[in-house]
């Protein structure tokens, strides 16, 4: 369980500095797409699956989302005035908390939902000896992540064109 935060607080410093320097749009869909392909990984699992393989999926959520935060912070801070950093900052961070509690919670509902569907009636609790109707539920919810995911690297890659293509109107070079 400690896996993912070390990651986070060893490379979200490096990640931030780097969208600084190179554009946060670029390190967010790349953040996204990472953390895609590890829910993928992870919708790969079964019962039968290693510790060690589960750990090195995690790992590439891990660094997606060392990627994604900052690159995401520094978005959405950029595009507010001066005098409004402080309300922005909250707004993001009660957003982010809200995503959190929304996500843990339609997840969990999805889950519950899926096994409910692979068993043929409604569960709300795990299955004594039925790891697979876990697992079936598990997968389903990590692909729903991964299109999540996508979908979200697709709305990032259009803003950086959008941008992209306003910079070389304006200036006529690209700069």
């Amino acid at each position: 369980m400690m896996l993912s935060p070390l990651i986070l607080a060893a490379l979200s410093p490096i990640c931030g500095a780097i969208s600084d320097k190179i554009g946060s749009e670029i390190i967010t869909m790349s953040g996204m797409l990472l953390m895609g392909l590890g829910f993928f990984l992870m919708s790969r699992l079964n019962e039968h699956s290693s510790v060690v393989i589960c750990a090195v999926f995690i790992s590439v959520i891990a660094v997606g989302q060392s990627l994604f935060q900052p690159a995401n912070n520094s978005l959405i801070m950029s595009a507010c005035p001066r005098d409004k950093l402080g309300i922005v900052g909250s707004i993001n961070s009660l957003v982010r908390n809200l995503g959190q509690i929304t996500g843990i919670t339609l997840s969990t509902t999805l889950l519950y939902r899926f096994m409910s569907w692979k068993l043929k009636y409604h569960i709300s609790d795990y299955v004594k000896g039925r790891d697979d109707v876990f697992v079936y539920g598990m997968k389903n919810v990590y692909l729903i992540l991964v299109a999540i995911c996508c979908l979200g690297a697709v709305f990032t890659a259009l803003r950086f064109f959008k941008t992209k293509s306003r910079t070389i109107i304006i200036d006529g070079r690209g700069n």
